[in-house]
């Protein structure tokens, strides 16, 4: 395979119709497992193929989707569908996931949500959600990477 910015405009193209293809065999086979977050993965096909349609169509490559807010929560509605209840029920499997995902096992915040600063310097205050045990009501700044700030 030649690495993504290789491509030509007819390779792209008929890699997506392949892709097309593909997906629609596997929903096909996955509705008759008849195991619904099995079929989610179909949702996960389509979503990527439609992000490289709308990069090939704007004459780049897919080495960047160009994925929009809407887009990213769809993503994460099908990752919860089908990981979700495991993943929320095992601190250590959240922990792995979220460092192979963003590099570090910040909390993620929901939109609205995050950690403030207190004013002291010594804490940052959970704001937008009730505290629990991934989302203490207050952490230490050393601890807690930016990405899960919120601007006060």
């Amino acid at each position: 395979m030649k690495p993504s910015t290789e491509w030509s405009t007819e390779e792209r193209t008929a890699m997506i119709d392949k892709m097309t293809h593909a997906k629609d065999v596997f929903y096909g086979m996955a509705v008759l497992a008849g195991h619904h977050q099995f079929l989610e993965f179909a949702g996960l096909m389509h979503k990527y193929i439609v992000l490289c349609t709308m990069a090939h169509e704007a004459g780049k490559d897919f080495s960047t989707l160009p994925m929009k807010d809407h887009h990213a929560a769809y993503l994460a509605e099908k990752i919860e569908c089908i990981y979700g209840p495991t993943l929320k029920d095992n601190a250590e499997l959240t922990k792995a996931f979220l460092i192979r995902l963003f590099g570090t096992a910040h909390p993620v915040p929901e939109t609205g949500t995050g950690y403030r600063w207190d004013g002291t310097n010594e804490y940052w205050v959970l704001v937008g959600r009730e505290p629990s045990e991934q989302f203490p009501a207050t952490v230490r700044p050393s601890i807690l990477p930016a990405k899960s700030i919120v601007d006060p």
